[in-house]
């Protein structure tokens, strides 16, 4: 059987981030130093990926001309002080139709209905680079999100079979999946759920295999398919194992509470900015839905009317 694979050799973006003083080994913890490396004593590539299911108005935001000393526009003067530190690429649309469901496609470049004849399905750019970091980090990957908003929020990572990344709602959850640790009843329970689900899996690759001969190529082909997935299951289930009792890094910051997507988005970069320089993941996605209140701007129309814009200053 031709099993067709394409492998990513290489992909990321190098995310410096700034050093903080309250981010020493002491205070985070000696399990999970800052400064962490990878197995060849270099600092670790990192891909960070953020989507607005709404996008961006692009006049406002890529500067008219090419080069280093390019007027910012409105949208990206925030980024001044730091325009030496990024590049800014432009004309890399996948050209992707379909309106607002279009932001599926960002880091896959196809979608959903259109992946089934694709080799690597629609798997998204960052669950693709976490296969390649495994179990070096506690979680491989790290997607933030809501499932709120238009068309169920912005959904743009994607595993091999074609399911939703569920993503960590809310400012609470990803600091708590971050730096608070099990209780022993909650790791003793984790066990259980463990030994379990390995059971399972276990009938279940044997009662697939025993099909095997039986089958046409196309069904190998579609088995096939279903073993990658337990396989991906089994990998999860490893890594789960492994990482249930390695302590958290401790919390720089007191554990927030969640507010509202306006109040609470600043504050999950920064978290994501911590995971990352805790060496806790190296890929992390932000989902940004459509469910922005714009009335905490004293603006009138509601957020997805003025994302069509329509040249009216106050979209």
């Amino acid at each position: 059987m031709t099993r067709r694979r394409f492998f990513l050799r290489s992909a990321g973006v190098t995310l410096a981030l700034p050093t903080l003083d309250s981010l020493s080994s002491a205070v985070i913890g000696a399990s999970s130093p800052v400064g962490a490396t990878a197995v060849d004593g270099k600092t670790p590539k990192r891909l960070v990926a953020i989507g607005n299911l709404l996008g961006f108005y692009q006049p406002a935001f890529f500067p008219k001309a090419p080069g280093a000393d390019a007027e910012f526009p409105r949208l990206l003067k925030p980024l001044e002080a730091l325009r030496k530190d990024f590049t800014l690429y432009s004309g890399l649309d996948h050209g992707v139709k379909g309106g607002h469901f279009a932001v599926h496609s960002f880091l896959s470049g196809v979608l959903l209905m259109d992946a089934k004849g694709m080799p690597e399905g629609n798997i998204s750019l960052d669950q693709r680079a976490a296969e390649s970091v495994g179990g070096a980090t506690r979680f491989p990957s790290l997607t933030v999100g809501s499932e709120d908003g238009i068309h169920g929020g912005c959904q743009m990572c994607w595993t091999r079979s074609g399911t939703r990344v569920p993503p960590i709602p809310g400012a609470n959850e990803l600091f708590r999946k971050l730096f608070v640790n099990e209780s022993a009843n909650d790791l003793a329970k984790a066990k259980d759920h463990f030994d379990l689900k390995g059971s399972i899996l276990d009938s279940v690759n044997r009662d697939a295999k025993s099909l095997e001969k039986r089958l046409n190529q196309a069904d190998r082909e579609k088995l096939d398919e279903y073993f990658t997935s337990v396989r991906q299951v089994e990998q999860q289930l490893q890594l789960q194992r492994q990482w249930a009792a390695v302590p958290k890094p401790k919390a720089p910051i007191p554990e927030p509470k969640n507010t509202n997507m306006v109040d609470d988005l600043p504050l999950l970069y920064d978290l994501m900015a911590l995971a990352l320089q805790t060496d806790s993941t190296r890929i992390a996605t932000l989902e940004i839905g459509g469910d922005f209140e714009s009335r905490y701007f004293d603006i009138r129309k509601d957020y997805h009317a003025l994302s069509h814009h329509g040249q009216v200053q106050e979209s």
